[in-house]
């Protein structure tokens, strides 16, 4: 098992290329949904709800169940705030 940011991968990521590639855009989604840029927050967003986030998710071997409940709660604690 790994961690990835807050997440828990039930495999570890592997110096495959294509894994750590796939990894590096799923990030990259997580960081942009979380910007101040609206448009950039947007599309991150509607992707991380797509079945591209979730072949993504599959083939890294994390539940994206369990990634959109986190991102659903980090988006929640920030318009309370």
């Amino acid at each position: 098992m790994a961690t990835v940011g807050k997440l828990t991968v039930s495999k570890p990521i592997k110096p495959d290329p294509y894994e750590r590639l796939l990894a590096a855009v799923l990030c990259a989604a997580w960081k942009d949904a979380h910007g101040r840029n609206q448009r950039e927050r947007l599309h991150a967003l509607r992707w991380l709800h797509s079945d591209g986030a979730v072949n993504v998710c599959d083939w890294l071997g994390l539940p994206v169940d369990q990634l959109r409940a986190k991102l659903k709660a980090d988006r929640a604690s920030k318009t309370s705030v």
